[in-house]
Protein backbone atom coordinates (compact mmCIF):
# COMPACT_ATOMS: atom_id res chain seq x y z
CA UNK A 1 0.00 0.00 0.00
CA UNK A 2 1.19 3.40 -0.90
CA UNK A 3 0.68 6.70 0.99
CA UNK A 4 0.46 10.26 -0.42
CA UNK A 5 1.44 13.25 1.49
CA UNK A 6 -0.02 16.68 -0.77
CA UNK A 7 1.54 19.30 0.26
CA UNK A 8 2.54 22.50 -1.40
CA UNK A 9 6.66 22.09 -0.30
CA UNK A 10 8.34 21.46 2.63
CA UNK A 11 7.91 24.16 4.53
CA UNK A 12 4.37 23.77 4.58
CA UNK A 13 4.71 19.54 6.13
CA UNK A 14 6.85 20.89 9.03
CA UNK A 15 4.26 24.41 9.93
CA UNK A 16 1.29 21.55 9.71
CA UNK A 17 3.36 19.29 11.92
CA UNK A 18 3.74 22.25 14.05
CA UNK A 19 -0.01 23.08 13.90
CA UNK A 20 -0.93 19.28 14.88
CA UNK A 21 1.09 19.96 17.79
CA UNK A 22 -0.95 22.97 18.66
CA UNK A 23 -3.91 21.09 18.22
CA UNK A 24 -2.68 17.97 20.35
CA UNK A 25 -1.39 20.53 23.17
CA UNK A 26 -5.47 21.39 23.13
CA UNK A 27 -6.11 17.74 24.26
CA UNK A 28 -6.87 16.74 20.54
CA UNK A 29 -6.04 13.40 19.52
CA UNK A 30 -6.31 12.02 16.24
CA UNK A 31 -9.02 10.01 17.11
CA UNK A 32 -11.08 13.13 18.07
CA UNK A 33 -9.89 15.21 14.79
CA UNK A 34 -11.28 12.13 12.57
CA UNK A 35 -14.33 11.97 14.22
CA UNK A 36 -15.02 16.04 13.78
CA UNK A 37 -14.38 15.62 10.80
CA UNK A 38 -15.75 12.08 9.23
CA UNK A 39 -19.24 13.52 10.78
CA UNK A 40 -18.88 16.76 9.32
CA UNK A 41 -21.54 15.86 6.98
CA UNK A 42 -24.10 14.04 8.97
CA UNK A 43 -27.03 15.51 9.31
CA UNK A 44 -30.35 15.90 6.40
CA UNK A 45 -28.98 15.43 2.98
CA UNK A 46 -27.97 18.14 1.40
CA UNK A 47 -28.03 18.27 -2.44
CA UNK A 48 -28.07 21.63 -2.84
CA UNK A 49 -25.63 24.44 -1.87
CA UNK A 50 -28.25 26.50 0.07
CA UNK A 51 -28.86 23.52 2.13
CA UNK A 52 -25.49 23.02 3.68
CA UNK A 53 -25.08 23.16 7.38
CA UNK A 54 -23.60 26.96 8.15
CA UNK A 55 -23.13 27.20 11.99
CA UNK A 56 -21.48 28.93 14.31
CA UNK A 57 -18.57 27.15 17.27
CA UNK A 58 -21.45 26.75 20.02
CA UNK A 59 -23.89 25.28 17.38
CA UNK A 60 -21.42 22.42 16.00
CA UNK A 61 -20.07 21.79 19.42
CA UNK A 62 -24.15 20.87 19.91
CA UNK A 63 -24.29 19.46 16.22
CA UNK A 64 -21.39 16.95 17.77
CA UNK A 65 -22.70 16.14 20.67
CA UNK A 66 -25.84 14.98 18.70
CA UNK A 67 -23.41 12.04 17.73
CA UNK A 68 -21.95 11.61 20.93
CA UNK A 69 -18.53 13.38 20.09
CA UNK A 70 -17.74 15.72 22.84
CA UNK A 71 -15.93 18.51 21.70
CA UNK A 72 -15.13 22.00 23.28
CA UNK A 73 -15.65 25.45 21.58
CA UNK A 74 -11.46 25.45 21.67
CA UNK A 75 -11.52 22.22 20.12
CA UNK A 76 -13.88 23.20 17.41
CA UNK A 77 -12.07 26.66 16.38
CA UNK A 78 -8.90 24.82 16.19
CA UNK A 79 -9.50 22.31 13.99
CA UNK A 80 -11.79 23.99 11.80
CA UNK A 81 -9.30 26.57 11.46
CA UNK A 82 -6.51 23.94 10.82
CA UNK A 83 -8.52 22.48 8.13
CA UNK A 84 -9.84 25.53 6.84
CA UNK A 85 -6.09 26.58 5.68
CA UNK A 86 -4.65 23.18 4.72
CA UNK A 87 -7.67 21.44 3.27
CA UNK A 88 -9.69 23.87 0.93
CA UNK A 89 -13.09 21.96 -0.04
CA UNK A 90 -14.09 20.87 3.57
CA UNK A 91 -15.27 23.90 5.40
CA UNK A 92 -15.77 27.83 4.47
CA UNK A 93 -15.73 30.31 7.01
CA UNK A 94 -18.44 33.13 6.53
CA UNK A 95 -18.26 36.34 7.13
CA UNK A 96 -20.46 36.13 9.90
CA UNK A 97 -18.61 34.07 12.02
CA UNK A 98 -19.94 30.69 10.66
CA UNK A 99 -18.07 27.86 9.63
CA UNK A 100 -20.08 26.04 6.37
CA UNK A 101 -19.72 22.41 5.75
CA UNK A 102 -18.97 22.37 1.57
CA UNK A 103 -19.34 18.55 1.76
CA UNK A 104 -21.72 16.58 -0.37
CA UNK A 105 -20.35 13.77 1.77
CA UNK A 106 -18.87 12.33 4.73
CA UNK A 107 -15.12 12.31 4.46
CA UNK A 108 -13.93 8.49 4.61
CA UNK A 109 -10.64 6.89 5.90
CA UNK A 110 -9.92 5.44 2.36
CA UNK A 111 -9.68 9.05 1.26
CA UNK A 112 -6.41 9.18 2.91
CA UNK A 113 -5.93 12.59 2.86
CA UNK A 114 -5.47 13.15 7.04
CA UNK A 115 -2.27 10.87 6.32
CA UNK A 116 0.16 13.47 7.71
CA UNK A 117 -1.67 14.62 10.66
CA UNK A 118 -2.34 10.55 11.42
CA UNK A 119 1.88 10.49 11.54
CA UNK A 120 2.22 13.51 13.61
CA UNK A 121 -0.60 12.62 16.25
CA UNK A 122 0.65 9.41 16.45
CA UNK A 123 4.08 10.39 16.93
CA UNK A 124 3.51 12.87 19.30
CA UNK A 125 1.09 10.20 21.83
CA UNK A 126 4.16 8.34 21.97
Amino acid sequence: MEFTIVAKNEEEIIERIQNVKILFDADIDYILFWAVLHNIGNGPTRRRPEDWKSLDVIEWVEFYRNYKIVVSERQIRLIFEYVNRYFPGILQLNSDGKYKAILRNNISEADNIFTLERIAFTSLSI
